[in-house]
């Protein structure tokens, strides 16, 4: 039996894949290049035996592997690519207030000049003068205020973090080359000694 490393030394099984999906159109390997992932690949599972599938033709392996892994590999391209766009809701806000105040204040000073008669305890008026004093106060107060206020929904805001907690945690490449071991490789290494 073969390793991994011996079957596939002059093949780069992820390129492969990318000229084969040519037609379904695998967007991932536009994101990822396939030299280094296929280099990873080997270096981590490059002892581990190949498994029987990889005694057929490398174009049927890349049609196995595309047929088992395309939808998944295409959600994560999505994934990785999506916008993450967030319904927003727009509240608009308009305030009008209005305020008229007027204020008469009439003032009336009245001066006596008063005398006192003779043995009287009563004040007699001698001249009396009245100042009219008018004030009107006019104030005119208008405010008009507006806004609008934009606010994400919960939903949207749980959904944006847990795409992005899932992609600061999860490797792409190493769930692709997990994905790829688990069809090529036996669960077992070759000792080189």
């Amino acid at each position: 039996m073969n390793t991994i490393k011996e079957r596939f030394k002059n093949i780069n099984i992820f390129e492969l894949m990318k000229v084969r999906s040519s037609v379904l159109t695998l967007h991932i390997f536009n994101v990822i290049d396939t030299e280094p992932l296929n280099n990873l690949f080997l270096t981590v599972y490059g002892n581990k035996q190949c498994s029987d599938i990889c005694n057929l033709l490398d174009d049927n392996i890349a049609d196995i592997l595309l047929a088992k892994y395309y939808e998944k590999w295409e959600r994560l391209y999505d994934e990785i690519n999506d916008k993450l766009p967030l319904n927003n809701v727009v509240e608009n806000y308009t305030e009008n207030s209005k305020a008229n105040l007027n204020n008469n204040i009439t003032e009336n000073n009245t001066t006596n000049n008063n005398k006192s008669g003779y043995n009287s305890d009563t004040m007699l008026p001698d001249d009396e003068t009245v100042e009219k004093n008018n004030t009107i106060n006019t104030h005119e107060n208008s405010n008009e205020k507006s806004y609008t206020k934009t606010v994400k929904k919960a939903s949207d805001i749980y959904l944006k973090k847990y795409r992005i907690d899932f992609l600061q945690k999860m490797n792409i490449c190493d769930i692709i080359i997990t994905d790829i071991n688990t069809v090529l490789c036996l669960p077992i290494y070759i000792d080189e000694n």
